[in-house]
């Protein structure tokens, strides 16, 4: 009984201790782009817990007429729009989403920031004013993906505006 007990116990520490690994692992294979963002709604710039807002990807080039036509940002060497279809093998680092109205987007949905409650008034004072430029850290993992690493305000972390 003690030992069904035991396993019953351990088995769902091991799993959480996995796929913290997995994380950790998958990060340290990734590399940090920073890009601006922009597009956040001043009515609506705060719903719930988080900031949305959209990134705004380098573009060298035409993102195509097609609407949701599927592309990749590749941002090493050199940036530009790759065919979905298209072998990567030449691009050292890509963002795989898709192109629409000649803007690129990426399938990570990485457009909201989530932050505690007690800082969301002061962020949006920090976001809503002009003199200040917002941009985001992004993950850009092997596989195309990203997520975000930190919200920055003028290049400096978000919570150094809040806490001095």
């Amino acid at each position: 009984m003690r030992k069904k007990t035991f396993l019953c116990l351990i088995f769902p520490v091991m799993c959480l201790g996995l796929l913290v690994g997995w994380k950790i692992f998958t990060r340290s294979q990734a590399k940090v782009f920073r890009f601006p963002i922009e597009g956040y709604d001043p009515r609506d710039l705060l719903s719930g817990h988080y900031l949305r807002f959209q990134v705004k990807y380098p573009m060298s080039e035409d993102c195509g007429k097609s609407s949701f036509s599927p592309h990749a940002l590749c941002l090493e060497p050199d940036i530009r729009i790759i065919d979905a279809k298209a072998e990567y093998k030449d691009c050292m680092h890509f963002i795989e989403g898709y192109c629409s109205a000649n803007r690129f987007y990426s399938s990570s949905k990485v457009d909201r920031f989530y932050i505690p409650e007690e800082h969301a008034i002061d962020l949006e004072a920090l976001i809503r004013n002009p003199l200040h430029k917002p941009s985001v850290d992004l993950f850009v993992l092997p596989d195309g993906s990203v997520q975000i690493k930190e919200l920055l305000i003028d290049e400096k972390p978000w919570l150094s505006w809040i806490n001095p």
